[in-house]
């Protein structure tokens, strides 16, 4: 702001922010600073603006507005190779495989914040739990719940958005096969469907349940649906689709 311009004495450089989008400070602690450091509110529900004005103690006057955004859409594709977090412990898809004759499938899926020209990284996401369905639960009289339908465990816990506005969803069923197949022996229900309704949130707190309170930005409501049959005594086939994204494995598959 003050590149080229006479600076006067530092230590009388006084310094004004205006606007909602920064946390607040106190400008008066921020006189003689040549360079200064705001923090974007982390409950903002909306984009913001906010300006910043210097002015040295020979009277020169510098100002900039600083435009800040919020993540509004995601981008959803289904992903394979190494994910790397910017943590230093990137770890590769291919570690999360299943041997011919376990039931069972895992899948990622790649999400991307936008927009991209904007860093979000760092950015705490949280899955919240919207509830379990089937067919025909809320038709007079319900439909029994099927045997294999499980409340939504893997939520409520708070990750960061990691290098290029990336973050990863792992989704899957990996019981035991001797489960699967005398559990739908013993019902009327073959296949099993049913689906988990998930809403992702920007978060600001360290997650956990109980902290519904620190979700700001909703981002998306999806269904994560289920699908999983027994073909015959010792084979199963599992699908489960997330954001339209479809993931199939059978038994005998490698």
């Amino acid at each position: 702001m003050l590149v080229g311009k006479p600076k006067g004495a530092i230590k009388e450089l006084k310094w004004d922010i205006e606007g909602n989008g920064f946390k607040q400070v106190n400008t008066e602690q921020l006189q003689g600073e040549l360079k200064i450091a705001l923090t974007a509110k982390d409950d903002l529900e909306k984009d913001a603006t906010a300006k910043i004005k210097a002015e040295t103690s020979e009277g020169q006057k510098a100002e900039i507005t600083i435009n800040i955004r919020i993540p509004k859409k995601l981008k959803k594709e289904k992903f394979e190779g190494i994910i790397d977090m910017g943590d230093g412990n990137p770890i590769s898809t291919d570690m999360f495989q299943f041997s011919k004759g376990e039931h069972g499938l895992l899948g990622f899926i790649q999400l991307t914040l936008s927009p991209t020209n904007v860093s979000f990284k760092k950015i705490k996401i949280i899955e919240r739990d919207g509830g379990l369905m089937w067919e025909g639960k809320n038709s007079k009289p319900p439909k029994t719940k099927p045997e294999l339908a499980n409340e939504h465990k893997t939520c409520n816990l708070a990750g960061s958005v990691g290098n290029k506005n990336h973050f990863y969803d792992m989704v899957g069923d990996n019981r035991l096969i001797e489960e699967i197949i005398g559990t739908i022996k013993n019902s009327k229900y073959n296949p099993q469907k049913f689906w988990l309704v998930c809403k992702l949130y920007v978060h600001r707190g360290h997650g956990g349940e109980g902290s519904e309170a620190e979700d700001t930005i909703l981002l998306s409501t999806t269904n994560q649906k289920y699908h999983i049959e027994a073909i015959d005594e010792s084979t199963t086939n599992t699908i489960v689709e997330k954001f339209n994204i479809k993931f199939e494995r059978n038994s005998n598959d490698g």
